[in-house]
C-alpha cells in the first residue's frame, strides 16, 4: 500500500478515505478525483460520438461497380 494520496500525493493524516481501490487524504481530494473522472468520461464520450458519426458518414464500396 502506498503512503501517499492518490490525487494530491500528500501524506495521510489520522483518517484515510478509500474509493475504487485508491486511498485519499481528505474528502476534498475524493471529490476532486470524482470531478476529474466525470470530465474524463465526458471527453471520451465526445471522442466516441465523433468517431461513431464519422463511421456512419462513410459509404462502403463507394465508386465501385457491383460484380454480380
Amino acid at each position: 500500500m502506498h503512503n501517499h494520496c492518490a490525487y494530491c500525493h500528500g501524506k495521510f493524516g489520522l483518517v484515510r478515505y478509500r474509493r475504487g481501490f485508491k486511498s485519499f487524504c481528505s474528502r476534498t481530494c475524493v471529490e476532486q478525483h470524482k470531478a476529474w473522472l466525470r470530465a474524463d468520461v465526458r471527453k471520451r464520450r465526445g471522442w466516441s460520438d465523433c468517431l461513431r458519426s464519422a463511421s456512419l458518414s462513410v459509404i462502403p464500396n463507394a465508386g465501385q461497380t457491383p460484380s454480380a
